[in-house]
């Protein structure tokens, strides 16, 4: 039995104990009080993409508590490597925090109230690629001085990149001799590839010569493209030397991607074997004593094809073939000399039957057969010219570029030009007459640049600064009396019209033999050759004057 003083204490100290108790039950209460069941948070976002594909991460929240939330905070962090589509100026409540992560200042939201926000971006990289996006959002239930947290994941995987990329690489090579490999790719993105980049790993014992497009570098193995539209496509021709011994395996491996900022993301990688051939043929072709001659269309050309036994047996009997290419060949002109043509087949066949030297060849021995063909007028758009020969097991195919072909055609119009008023016709001594000029001006086979185009004109002329269309290069020399055009660009098959107006006050009076514009001349670099191309416009005479319609 307690007397009353130890009572006493026993009851404070239990006091004292329900007050700690209380307090500390109070604070978890107030922490658990809020559940995350009560505020509504996702990410909505589609789950499989193609590689560029524009996704819309949505990201909705909404508060089902009946108490008001304060202080709320969305923040979203995009995946890496992902390119945010969003405008510069983001507004006041939305920030940016580093590269991928955005803070939207929501403020308060009723009991009942919901919103969503919603942030888009390009996703990159390479099939089966994962891409991690977050979200928080953090605010403070109204007289509560916790403050809460959530938040979502959502994973995005690339299930498809819509890009053709891939090797064409002959399936043996000639060890120590030059050969031919090319990368093709192509994208059907619906959106422009910036900032492109193909990567190129060589199998060892690999010496390379040339490509096209040319490559800087020491390694000589990567190729930028500035930009690849949907359902352009490129192409990367190398030739070079494989060296090893007959039947070894060599592999090219190579990378597409793309960079995205200070990082480069692959979004295709292709990979092709060939092997030293075990041939004992050793095939070689010239054309026009060059084995990078750049032909005009038109132009005959002499092929000459060396062959050599580089093993050690007599090879007996031996046919060689060469196949032509009729979209550049006139196959209507081919001169084959000892060869027999079959024109409904392009093929050129030389027989031990009619040429002695492939009746029997010798180790190291030599022979050499010749043909002439001409290239066609009619080419298609950057045409190249192929010619395949072949022997035994041994190939050889021979891949010429033609330099494209330039019209000019000038023309004096005294009415129906796009100028309002021109004249008065004829001229008449010292009284001042206008009358436009225009040039016909046709690119035929392959996209040229920096094209020039200059015309003298007669004493007394000058032009007047109107032309059509308005935003060509025109200027005009007084010393020389000359009109200078410049045009960056004309692409293969295009065709241009261009007019300038010129004033003449002639000193005496014009006859029908004198010229309104001297004879023309056009330059501009191919492309395709690099080679510069020129052509000539004919002078106009006064009795050459034109009436056009509009």
């Amino acid at each position: 039995m307690l007397n009353p003083q130890n009572l006493k204490k026993v009851i404070l100290i239990l006091l004292a104990l329900v007050i700690v108790v209380g307090s500390v039950g109070y604070f978890f209460y107030q922490r658990n009080i809020f559940g995350q069941d009560r505020v509504r948070f996702e990410i909505t976002a589609p789950e499989n993409v193609e590689a560029g594909e524009e996704v819309d991460y949505v990201v909705r929240y909404r508060n089902n508590s009946d108490v008001r939330l304060e202080e709320v905070v969305l923040v979203f962090e995009y995946p890496e490597n992902t390119v945010p589509i969003e405008e510069e100026d983001l507004g006041e409540d939305i920030k940016r925090r580093g590269e991928y992560r955005r803070e939207v200042t929501v403020g308060e939201l009723n009991p009942g109230e919901g919103k969503a926000t919603t942030f888009t971006a390009r996703l990159f990289g390479k099939e089966g690629s994962s891409f991690e996006s977050s979200a928080w959002i953090r605010y403070v239930p109204k007289n509560l001085a916790a403050r809460y947290e959530s938040k979502r994941e959502h994973v995005a995987i690339i299930e498809k990149v819509p890009i053709s990329f891939n090797f064409q690489v002959p399936t043996t090579v000639d060890p120590d001799r030059e050969a031919s490999f090319r990368l093709r790719f192509s994208s059907e993105i619906d959106y422009p590839l910036t900032d492109l980049e193909v990567r190129l790993t060589y199998p060892g014992n690999f010496h390379f010569i040339r490509s096209a497009p040319k490559v800087e570098g020491e390694g000589k193995d990567q190729w930028s493209w500035s930009v690849l539209n949907k359902g352009d496509d490129g192409t990367i021709d190398i030739d070079g030397v494989l060296k090893g011994n007959p039947g070894d395996a060599k592999i090219f491996n190579a990378t597409l991607g793309v960079w995205v900022g200070d990082n480069f993301i692959t979004l295709k990688e292709a990979s092709r074997g060939t092997s030293i051939s075990k041939s004992d043929l050793l095939l070689d072709m010239q054309v026009n004593g060059k084995d990078d001659y750049v032909a005009d269309a038109g132009e005959l050309l002499h092929y000459e094809i060396f062959f050599r036994n580089i093993g050690k047996e007599t090879l007996e009997e031996l046919f060689l073939l060469v196949d032509l290419d009729g979209d550049t060949l006139n196959l209507d002109q081919v001169e084959p000399r000892e060869g027999r043509f079959q024109e409904d087949r392009g093929v050129i066949i030389w027989s031990h039957t009619f040429d002695y030297t492939l009746l029997s060849l010798k180790e190291n021995e030599e022979g050499r057969v010749e043909f002439w063909a001409r290239v066609r007028e009619d080419l298609p758009h950057n045409p190249e010219i192929k010619v395949k020969a072949s022997m035994e097991r041994a190939e050889k195919t021979l891949e010429s570029r033609v330099n494209t072909r330039l019209s000019l055609d000038q023309k004096v119009i005294r009415k129906g030009s796009p100028f309002e008023e021109i004249g008065p016709f004829p001229f008449e001594k010292e009284e001042v007459s206008t009358y436009a000029v225009k040039w016909e001006i046709k690119n035929h086979f392959n996209s040229v640049r920096n094209a020039v185009i200059s015309v003298r004109l007669p004493e007394g002329a000058r032009i007047t600064g109107e032309k059509e269309p308005d935003d060509y290069s025109l200027s005009f020399n007084s010393s020389l009396r000359e009109v200078t055009l410049d045009i960056e660009n004309i692409y293969a098959g295009e065709e241009l019209e261009v007019f300038f107006e010129v004033e003449i006050e002639p000193e005496e009076d014009l006859e029908d033999e004198d010229m309104l514009v001297y004879e023309a001349e056009m330059e501009a670099q191919d492309r395709r050759t690099d080679n510069i191309i020129t052509t000539i416009g004919p002078a106009v005479f006064l009795d050459q004057v034109l009436e056009i319609s509009n």
